[in-house]
């Protein structure tokens, strides 16, 4: 979280502005909030709405990540968190 902070800080330079945009973002009830907050419960809806996905539009990998005994939770978590950290 201290990564969306500080980019945000150098985006609005005053700490007032930038604490409320920061505010505004984690009390929000969508994917970044559940996975900084660490959720768990919502964070796996995530997991398995991805899997579903991926099981309906690459069935191949899909395949793939079954056989394996791969799960999304190994990458998917970080994948979220550095996409939603580095757009900043």
């Amino acid at each position: 979280m201290s990564y969306v902070a500080g980019s945000l800080l150098l985006h609005f330079g005053s700490e007032f502005d930038t604490f409320k945009a920061f505010a505004n973002l984690m009390s929000r009830e969508d994917m970044i909030f559940n996975f900084y907050s660490f959720d768990m419960d919502k964070v796996n809806v995530t997991f398995h709405v991805f899997m579903r996905l991926m099981k309906e539009k690459l069935p191949r990998l899909h395949e793939m990540f079954v056989e394996a005994h791969i799960s999304c939770s190994i990458f998917l978590f970080e994948w979220v968190v550095a996409a939603y950290s580095n757009i900043f």
